[in-house]
Protein backbone atom coordinates (compact mmCIF):
# COMPACT_ATOMS: atom_id res chain seq x y z
CA UNK A 1 0.00 0.00 0.00
CA UNK A 2 3.15 2.20 0.50
CA UNK A 3 4.03 1.45 -2.69
CA UNK A 4 0.86 2.71 -4.10
CA UNK A 5 0.68 5.54 -1.80
CA UNK A 6 4.55 7.03 -3.36
CA UNK A 7 3.37 6.07 -7.52
CA UNK A 8 0.14 7.94 -7.23
CA UNK A 9 2.61 11.01 -5.87
CA UNK A 10 5.03 10.24 -8.03
CA UNK A 11 2.12 10.40 -10.89
CA UNK A 12 0.89 13.68 -9.69
CA UNK A 13 4.64 15.44 -9.83
CA UNK A 14 4.51 14.00 -13.34
CA UNK A 15 6.99 11.16 -12.99
CA UNK A 16 5.35 8.42 -14.60
CA UNK A 17 8.33 6.21 -15.33
CA UNK A 18 9.66 6.42 -11.59
CA UNK A 19 5.84 5.17 -10.52
CA UNK A 20 6.47 2.51 -12.89
CA UNK A 21 9.41 1.82 -11.16
CA UNK A 22 8.32 2.01 -8.18
CA UNK A 23 5.15 -0.52 -8.46
CA UNK A 24 7.20 -3.28 -10.31
CA UNK A 25 9.58 -3.60 -7.70
CA UNK A 26 5.94 -4.15 -5.02
CA UNK A 27 4.73 -6.40 -7.87
CA UNK A 28 5.43 -9.75 -6.03
CA UNK A 29 3.04 -9.18 -3.09
CA UNK A 30 0.48 -6.79 -4.99
CA UNK A 31 -0.07 -8.03 -7.87
CA UNK A 32 -2.90 -10.26 -6.68
CA UNK A 33 -4.72 -6.56 -5.94
CA UNK A 34 -7.08 -5.09 -8.52
CA UNK A 35 -6.58 -1.95 -7.77
CA UNK A 36 -2.90 -2.24 -8.12
CA UNK A 37 -3.21 -3.76 -11.60
CA UNK A 38 -5.22 -1.10 -12.74
CA UNK A 39 -2.60 1.32 -10.97
CA UNK A 40 0.09 -0.09 -12.87
CA UNK A 41 -1.86 0.18 -16.37
CA UNK A 42 -2.06 3.50 -15.58
CA UNK A 43 1.05 4.72 -14.94
CA UNK A 44 2.19 2.19 -17.79
CA UNK A 45 -0.10 4.75 -20.41
CA UNK A 46 1.30 7.54 -18.72
CA UNK A 47 4.56 6.83 -19.14
CA UNK A 48 4.20 5.83 -22.67
CA UNK A 49 2.84 2.40 -23.01
CA UNK A 50 -1.07 2.26 -23.21
CA UNK A 51 -1.50 -0.53 -24.96
CA UNK A 52 -2.27 -3.04 -21.68
CA UNK A 53 -4.79 -0.48 -20.29
CA UNK A 54 -6.64 -0.01 -23.69
CA UNK A 55 -6.35 -3.90 -24.01
CA UNK A 56 -9.73 -4.55 -25.82
CA UNK A 57 -11.02 -8.19 -25.65
CA UNK A 58 -13.89 -10.66 -23.61
CA UNK A 59 -11.55 -11.32 -21.66
CA UNK A 60 -10.14 -7.75 -20.41
CA UNK A 61 -12.93 -6.90 -17.26
CA UNK A 62 -11.27 -10.40 -15.85
CA UNK A 63 -8.42 -8.28 -15.07
CA UNK A 64 -10.20 -6.49 -12.10
CA UNK A 65 -12.83 -7.96 -9.53
CA UNK A 66 -16.21 -6.91 -9.15
CA UNK A 67 -14.65 -3.76 -7.16
CA UNK A 68 -14.19 -2.05 -10.08
CA UNK A 69 -16.34 -2.00 -13.09
CA UNK A 70 -16.63 1.74 -13.23
CA UNK A 71 -12.87 2.50 -12.98
CA UNK A 72 -11.14 0.42 -15.90
CA UNK A 73 -13.18 1.97 -18.56
CA UNK A 74 -12.83 5.58 -16.97
CA UNK A 75 -9.04 5.53 -16.97
CA UNK A 76 -9.00 4.09 -20.50
CA UNK A 77 -11.23 6.93 -21.52
CA UNK A 78 -8.86 9.19 -20.35
CA UNK A 79 -5.87 7.91 -21.48
CA UNK A 80 -8.36 7.59 -25.04
CA UNK A 81 -9.04 11.67 -24.46
CA UNK A 82 -5.29 12.66 -24.15
CA UNK A 83 -4.61 10.77 -26.89
CA UNK A 84 -7.11 12.59 -28.75
CA UNK A 85 -8.91 9.63 -29.80
CA UNK A 86 -12.07 11.59 -27.97
CA UNK A 87 -14.98 9.31 -30.17
CA UNK A 88 -13.23 6.08 -28.17
CA UNK A 89 -13.12 8.03 -25.11
CA UNK A 90 -16.72 9.04 -25.09
CA UNK A 91 -17.68 5.22 -26.07
CA UNK A 92 -15.77 4.25 -22.53
CA UNK A 93 -17.51 6.95 -20.40
CA UNK A 94 -20.82 5.40 -21.54
CA UNK A 95 -19.62 1.63 -20.60
CA UNK A 96 -18.69 3.10 -17.27
CA UNK A 97 -21.69 4.86 -16.60
CA UNK A 98 -23.19 1.95 -17.16
CA UNK A 99 -21.60 -0.25 -15.06
CA UNK A 100 -21.84 2.21 -12.36
CA UNK A 101 -25.89 2.14 -13.08
CA UNK A 102 -25.23 -2.01 -12.49
CA UNK A 103 -23.65 -0.96 -9.03
CA UNK A 104 -26.56 1.29 -8.13
CA UNK A 105 -28.95 -2.45 -9.07
CA UNK A 106 -30.45 -0.20 -12.06
CA UNK A 107 -30.45 -2.64 -14.59
CA UNK A 108 -33.28 -4.52 -15.16
CA UNK A 109 -33.29 -8.07 -16.07
CA UNK A 110 -33.79 -8.50 -19.58
CA UNK A 111 -30.67 -5.83 -20.18
CA UNK A 112 -32.03 -2.44 -19.98
CA UNK A 113 -31.11 0.53 -17.92
CA UNK A 114 -33.96 1.59 -15.80
CA UNK A 115 -32.67 5.13 -15.69
CA UNK A 116 -33.11 5.89 -18.83
CA UNK A 117 -36.74 5.29 -18.65
CA UNK A 118 -37.47 6.37 -15.06
CA UNK A 119 -36.27 10.81 -14.87
CA UNK A 120 -35.71 11.05 -11.28
CA UNK A 121 -33.69 7.88 -11.06
CA UNK A 122 -31.38 8.91 -14.32
CA UNK A 123 -30.53 12.63 -12.44
CA UNK A 124 -29.82 10.52 -9.39
CA UNK A 125 -27.56 7.83 -11.39
CA UNK A 126 -25.80 10.66 -13.33
CA UNK A 127 -25.38 13.02 -10.06
CA UNK A 128 -23.92 9.17 -8.81
CA UNK A 129 -21.85 9.07 -11.61
CA UNK A 130 -20.27 12.48 -11.68
CA UNK A 131 -19.37 11.96 -8.05
CA UNK A 132 -17.57 9.09 -8.26
CA UNK A 133 -15.64 10.38 -11.24
CA UNK A 134 -14.63 13.47 -9.20
CA UNK A 135 -14.17 11.72 -6.10
CA UNK A 136 -11.67 9.11 -7.72
CA UNK A 137 -10.04 11.57 -9.82
CA UNK A 138 -9.52 13.99 -6.92
CA UNK A 139 -5.97 12.67 -5.76
CA UNK A 140 -5.22 12.31 -9.89
CA UNK A 141 -2.94 14.79 -11.72
CA UNK A 142 -5.24 18.08 -11.67
CA UNK A 143 -5.09 17.47 -15.50
CA UNK A 144 -6.39 14.03 -15.68
CA UNK A 145 -8.94 15.21 -12.81
CA UNK A 146 -10.21 18.02 -14.59
CA UNK A 147 -10.26 15.53 -17.95
CA UNK A 148 -11.98 12.86 -16.42
CA UNK A 149 -14.69 15.07 -15.14
CA UNK A 150 -15.52 16.82 -18.24
CA UNK A 151 -16.33 13.53 -19.97
CA UNK A 152 -18.35 12.36 -17.09
CA UNK A 153 -20.03 15.59 -17.70
CA UNK A 154 -20.95 15.64 -21.19
CA UNK A 155 -21.97 11.66 -21.23
CA UNK A 156 -24.41 13.21 -18.40
CA UNK A 157 -25.45 16.17 -20.13
CA UNK A 158 -25.53 14.29 -23.78
CA UNK A 159 -28.24 12.05 -22.44
CA UNK A 160 -30.37 15.17 -20.47
CA UNK A 161 -34.16 15.28 -21.18
CA UNK A 162 -35.86 16.86 -18.30
CA UNK A 163 -35.50 20.36 -17.04
CA UNK A 164 -33.22 18.68 -13.64
CA UNK A 165 -30.83 17.08 -15.77
CA UNK A 166 -30.08 20.03 -17.34
CA UNK A 167 -29.69 21.87 -14.16
CA UNK A 168 -27.97 18.93 -12.49
CA UNK A 169 -25.36 19.33 -15.62
CA UNK A 170 -25.64 23.07 -15.51
CA UNK A 171 -24.31 22.53 -11.64
CA UNK A 172 -21.48 20.15 -12.43
CA UNK A 173 -19.97 22.83 -15.27
CA UNK A 174 -20.26 25.15 -12.47
CA UNK A 175 -17.45 23.02 -10.46
CA UNK A 176 -15.78 22.70 -13.58
CA UNK A 177 -15.76 26.87 -13.94
CA UNK A 178 -16.79 26.47 -17.13
CA UNK A 179 -19.83 29.24 -16.82
CA UNK A 180 -20.89 29.47 -20.40
CA UNK A 181 -21.51 25.46 -20.40
CA UNK A 182 -23.26 26.19 -17.28
CA UNK A 183 -25.22 28.46 -18.90
CA UNK A 184 -26.46 27.50 -21.72
CA UNK A 185 -27.83 24.11 -19.98
CA UNK A 186 -29.39 25.99 -17.18
CA UNK A 187 -31.30 27.92 -20.32
CA UNK A 188 -32.42 24.43 -21.39
CA UNK A 189 -33.44 23.93 -17.95
CA UNK A 190 -35.71 27.14 -18.17
CA UNK A 191 -36.71 26.33 -21.48
CA UNK A 192 -38.58 23.43 -20.42
CA UNK A 193 -39.37 24.66 -17.39
CA UNK A 194 -40.05 28.72 -17.33
CA UNK A 195 -41.96 28.94 -14.07
CA UNK A 196 -39.50 27.35 -12.21
CA UNK A 197 -38.25 29.93 -9.61
CA UNK A 198 -35.28 28.25 -8.48
CA UNK A 199 -33.89 27.98 -12.04
CA UNK A 200 -34.32 31.69 -12.81
CA UNK A 201 -32.43 32.29 -9.28
CA UNK A 202 -29.81 30.44 -10.26
CA UNK A 203 -29.79 32.15 -13.54
CA UNK A 204 -29.58 35.70 -11.88
CA UNK A 205 -26.18 34.33 -9.82
CA UNK A 206 -24.72 32.76 -12.72
CA UNK A 207 -24.92 36.14 -15.36
CA UNK A 208 -23.58 37.91 -12.28
CA UNK A 209 -20.55 35.50 -12.13
CA UNK A 210 -20.16 36.17 -15.76
CA UNK A 211 -20.15 40.51 -15.34
CA UNK A 212 -23.80 40.90 -16.49
CA UNK A 213 -24.87 42.93 -13.36
CA UNK A 214 -28.29 44.02 -14.98
CA UNK A 215 -29.20 40.70 -16.47
CA UNK A 216 -28.71 39.36 -13.23
CA UNK A 217 -31.12 41.64 -11.45
CA UNK A 218 -33.56 40.59 -14.32
CA UNK A 219 -33.40 37.16 -13.56
CA UNK A 220 -33.38 36.84 -10.27
CA UNK A 221 -36.74 39.68 -10.18
CA UNK A 222 -38.33 36.88 -12.42
CA UNK A 223 -37.71 34.32 -9.90
CA UNK A 224 -38.96 36.22 -7.01
CA UNK A 225 -42.38 36.89 -9.45
CA UNK A 226 -42.77 33.33 -9.41
CA UNK A 227 -42.15 32.70 -6.16
CA UNK A 228 -41.78 35.79 -3.44
CA UNK A 229 -41.15 33.54 -0.99
CA UNK A 230 -37.74 31.83 -2.32
CA UNK A 231 -35.32 33.26 -0.02
CA UNK A 232 -32.17 32.25 -1.88
CA UNK A 233 -33.10 34.79 -4.39
CA UNK A 234 -34.30 37.44 -2.09
CA UNK A 235 -30.63 37.08 -0.66
CA UNK A 236 -29.08 37.33 -3.67
CA UNK A 237 -30.88 40.25 -5.30
CA UNK A 238 -29.99 42.00 -1.85
CA UNK A 239 -26.59 41.54 -2.24
CA UNK A 240 -26.51 42.84 -5.79
CA UNK A 241 -28.73 46.16 -4.86
CA UNK A 242 -26.30 46.91 -2.02
CA UNK A 243 -23.41 46.55 -4.20
CA UNK A 244 -25.34 49.47 -6.81
CA UNK A 245 -25.53 51.70 -3.36
CA UNK A 246 -29.55 50.76 -3.25
CA UNK A 247 -29.49 50.38 0.36
CA UNK A 248 -32.83 51.09 1.40
CA UNK A 249 -34.09 48.79 -1.49
CA UNK A 250 -32.38 45.38 -0.33
CA UNK A 251 -33.10 46.60 3.19
CA UNK A 252 -36.96 46.62 2.36
CA UNK A 253 -36.27 43.19 0.42
CA UNK A 254 -34.65 41.58 3.26
CA UNK A 255 -37.39 42.86 5.58
CA UNK A 256 -40.14 41.30 3.12
CA UNK A 257 -38.98 38.00 3.32
CA UNK A 258 -37.67 37.80 6.84
CA UNK A 259 -41.89 38.37 7.33
CA UNK A 260 -42.41 34.96 6.60
CA UNK A 261 -40.85 31.78 7.80
CA UNK A 262 -37.52 30.91 6.20
CA UNK A 263 -37.02 26.93 6.61
CA UNK A 264 -33.42 26.77 5.71
CA UNK A 265 -31.38 27.97 9.26
CA UNK A 266 -28.25 29.14 6.87
CA UNK A 267 -30.38 31.35 4.76
CA UNK A 268 -32.02 32.90 8.02
CA UNK A 269 -28.85 33.66 9.77
CA UNK A 270 -27.34 35.41 6.47
CA UNK A 271 -30.29 37.30 6.00
CA UNK A 272 -30.58 38.15 9.51
CA UNK A 273 -26.96 39.30 9.44
CA UNK A 274 -27.35 41.31 5.71
CA UNK A 275 -30.67 43.46 7.59
CA UNK A 276 -28.91 44.00 10.90
CA UNK A 277 -25.67 45.35 8.57
CA UNK A 278 -27.88 48.13 6.73
CA UNK A 279 -29.89 48.61 9.51
CA UNK A 280 -26.91 49.97 11.41
CA UNK A 281 -25.77 51.95 7.98
CA UNK A 282 -29.00 53.63 8.37
CA UNK A 283 -28.58 55.00 11.84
Amino acid sequence: WLAMRDARRLLRRGRPRRAVAVLDDAAPALAGLSRFRLLREWAGAKAGDPGPLLKDSPQAGERYDGAFPVLLPLYQAVTLARLGREREARERVGAARRANSGRLGLLTPLGGEAARIDPLLRARADADFVALVEQDFADEAPDDARRALTLAVEDAEARARTPEDFHLAHLDWLRLGRLARAEKDLRRAIALAPRDAVYWSDLGVLRYRRGDAPGAESALRRALSLDPSLPAAALSLGVLLEKNGRDAAALALYERTLAAPVADAGLRAALLEARARLAGKAK
